[in-house]
């Protein structure tokens, strides 16, 4: 009878242990098991949160993860040990220990207490960590609510932008929640690399976003609302009235503050006029003659660079054979003289071996003259077969402009100097900043034009589109590259690399070519500004639309800037 009983106290005791040890391991374990699931599991976040993974049901928040078996491994351990406990306890109640029974009766609700509270608390407290370190992410998706605004029209916008000592912030009131609301979802499905508790804030922003932007798409129908407390005019829907009477205004404000000192000399008498498609076609009635006229010059100046490049080849080409011939001619010659004067003076003779060697010397500088020519001619044909790109580029541009006039140079705002700016209203379809860039993109030139200028258009163009896109960019918090000149404007940010904005802001003022020029050569070494020049003037030669070959072309000048 005593053996028995102390072999029934043996398997008690090592129960006993290996269920401190187990419970042991899940108080521990647990949050860590949060940690490692909240920091790899994308399911995880797209799920409402919970105060803690232990408190959640099984298949709600595994899914088919990884560690799904060690998670339900270790849940069901929890609920074979709590059965394992009254069993033990009540076997210990048969054996009269009634001490060790009521023990084991108090330790497993108790064990299962601490293991909650120290996994709540454990994650309460990185949450708190989270909201914390992450307060300034928090912050940048901190929207304006239209319940702390009104509802203005266009009339009153007019008196908003009246206080000239301060400029309002535009925002689009769907685009740019949207925007934000995507930039939180796509961390969130890049979020390997943050913590646990980042993936909290991100959800938290993910909620808060989507929140104000139902806030927004529930206050439709309006155009825009204002809300005082932060000055800034949020737009929903774009009007004609909008883009006839707003945009000028607000193109207005963002040059003044770019080129405060230009503006201030000639003033505020700038005039833009916005027109309906059909009218805007009436007001410029040599748009489409225009058109057609570019694309065929294009391809008349195509045409006739490729035929000079074609010529240039066949003459170099020409001159290589003639150096050849020569060569021959003149090496057979010497070998004639060789012998004859070897016969007269001696086979050992040095003045035979002498003159030989000269003539051969002579002979060489064929070689090198070939050498030289067959470069000039490689390069020419590259460049030959750059516009012989150009030239299919334009043809099928003309193409495109016999179906269809309103393709692909087709321009939606110009600037006359006699006439002012005149742009186009293509519908409500577009948002406030497309027509904006239109507006102040020709409003810089309006404020730029000099009569003598001399700057190539490459560079007026490229700089007009770079100096809109910085000045929107400081106006609206967000601009686009460019209107039309997106290669060029990367081409000019490698060159800022060297040359200051300052310095290329004199510039694009002055409108002088030499004053450009010497900043280049002075920042890249002399000779480089007319090497940029030509490789510029071929990028604007192609079609805007071919993206393929202008991008070759601006990787060409890029890499000869950074060499």
């Amino acid at each position: 009878m005593k053996q028995n009983t102390g072999h029934a106290d043996r398997i008690f005791r090592w129960c006993t242990i290996l269920f401190g040890i187990l419970f042991a391991f899940i108080s521990v374990a647990l949050p860590s098991i949060e940690y490692s699931y909240a920091t790899t599991a994308r399911s995880y976040i797209a799920q409402p949160q919970r105060i803690s993974l232990f408190l959640r049901l099984p298949g709600e928040i595994l899914g088919a993860h990884p560690i799904a078996p060690l998670a339900y491994a270790v849940i069901f351990g929890i609920i074979a040990g709590v059965i394992c406990s009254i069993a033990l306890s009540l076997y210990m109640r048969a054996r009269r220990r009634l001490r060790w029974s009521a023990c084991l009766l108090l330790f497993t609700p108790a064990i299962f207490l601490v293991i909650v509270i120290a996994d709540v608390g454990v994650t309460q407290a990185l949450r708190s960590k989270a909201r914390q370190s992450m307060r300034a992410e928090q912050e940048r998706f901190s929207y304006p609510s239209p319940e702390d605004g009104m509802i203005i029209g266009v009339s009153q916008v007019e008196d908003v932008l009246s206080v000239e000592s301060e400029v309002p912030r535009i925002i689009d009131a769907s685009d740019d929640f949207a925007k934000d609301l995507m930039y939180a979802r796509f961390s969130l499905d890049n979020f390997e690399k943050k913590t646990f508790y980042e993936a909290y804030i991100l959800r938290d922003i993910i909620d808060k976003s989507s929140m104000e932007l139902q806030k927004w798409q529930d206050a439709l129908p309006f155009d825009i609302v204002y809300i005082p407390s932060d000055y800034i005019l949020a737009v929903q829907r774009v009007s004609f009235d909008m883009v006839s009477r707003v945009v000028p205004i607000l193109a207005y404000h963002v040059v003044a503050r770019g080129l405060p000192d230009v503006v201030s000399v000639k003033g505020s008498d700038y005039s833009i006029a916005v027109a309906l498609p059909e009218d805007y076609l009436k007001i410029r009635t040599d748009q489409e003659k225009e058109q057609g006229d570019r694309l065929l010059a294009g391809i008349a100046k195509a045409k006739k660079a490729v035929s000079d490049l074609q010529n240039n080849i066949i003459t170099n080409e020409e001159a290589v054979r003639s150096n050849d011939e020569s060569k021959a001619s003149s090496a057979s010659r010497l070998s004639r003289w060789y012998d004859s004067c070897r016969r007269v003076k001696g086979e050992d003779d040095q003045y035979c071996t002498d003159e030989r060697s000269r003539w051969e010397g002579e002979l060489s500088k064929y070689d090198q003259a070939n050498t030289e020519i067959q470069e000039y001619v490689n390069q020419t044909r590259l460049s030959l077969s750059r516009y012989q790109e150009v030239l299919g580029s334009w043809q099928k541009a003309y193409e495109d402009f016999r179906k269809n006039p309103r393709t692909p140079v087709y321009e939606e705002g110009v600037f006359h100097p006699p006439d002012g700016i005149i742009m186009e209203y293509s519908g409500d379809q577009k948002k406030l900043l497309h027509y904006l860039t239109i507006a102040v993109h020709e409003l810089l030139h309006y404020y730029s034009y000099q009569k003598d200028a001399t700057l190539p258009d490459v560079y007026n163009e490229a700089m007009t589109d770079f100096f809109a896109h910085t000045y929107l960019g400081q106006f609206s918090g967000s601009a686009p590259l460019s209107y039309a000149y997106d290669e060029e404007v990367l081409v000019l940010m490698e060159i800022l690399k060297r040359v200051s904005m300052h310095e290329m802001r004199a510039v694009y003022i002055s409108q002088k070519e030499e004053q450009w020029e010497g900043l280049i050569d002075s920042a890249y070494g002399p000779g480089m500004y007319k090497k940029l020049t030509g490789k510029m003037e071929m990028l604007l030669q192609f079609v805007p639309t071919d993206r393929e070959g202008r991008e070759s072309i601006k990787n060409e000048i890029v890499a000869m800037l950074s060499g």
